[in-house]
């Protein structure tokens, strides 16, 4: 990972750190960032604490920082907005064997009208060592096709020796440091 790509993730985290964790001041976000740790206000009231997020979790405990992209946070400064039709929200998946098929389809729009170049689908798991390193479970090119005002995709019957527990599934370009889309599957 080159040095400019983690900056701008550690800017990223630093926002989201300033933004949602009640931070005032860049050496208390600073110092979250370096501690592992975020700040969780309990009601209006209530004083505020600092918990930390280890490296290494669960296989079911839910990524903080993909989660915040499953909750509403705006992804802004795009040029391309994406739609998914398969799959719809958040999925929950049997594994047989070990293995999950898996299958994604939808279409992007772009909003210069340029057609959409260097995208690619990874998947992560839900370990915080992979977000912060950038190391994705899998990873693929995307491919698209015009149709109208629309670049449609689809990637289909990808076959994944698997373990259970929470993965991410993001759409990003490449250069860009914000994903455009944030999807979560729950292999059981």
């Amino acid at each position: 990972m080159s040095k400019k790509t983690k900056y701008w993730q550690c800017l990223w985290l630093l926002i989201l750190c300033i933004s949602y964790c009640g931070c005032s001041d860049s050496q208390s976000s600073k110092k979250i960032l370096q501690s592992n740790e975020i700040t969780v206000v309990k009601g209006e009231n209530s004083s505020i604490n600092q918990v930390k997020i280890p490296d290494s979790t669960d296989t079911f405990t839910p990524n903080p920082h993909f989660e915040n992209y499953l909750t509403g946070t705006p992804i802004f400064g795009k040029n391309f907005v994406i739609a998914l039709e398969y799959p719809k929200g958040e999925k929950r998946h049997p594994l047989k064997n070990k293995q999950f098929l898996f299958r994604i389809k939808g279409s992007i729009e772009s909003k210069t009208g340029d057609a959409p170049t260097n995208f690619k689908l990874r998947l992560f798991t839900n370990q915080i060592a992979d977000f912060r390193n950038n190391k994705a479970r899998e990873e693929w090119a995307m491919e698209f096709d015009k149709t109208g005002n629309f670049y449609q995709f689809k990637m289909g019957n990808i076959l994944m020796n698997i373990d259970v527990g929470i993965y991410y599934y993001i759409i990003e370009k490449e250069g860009e440091i914000e994903p455009y889309f944030v999807g979560k599957i729950s292999l059981l």
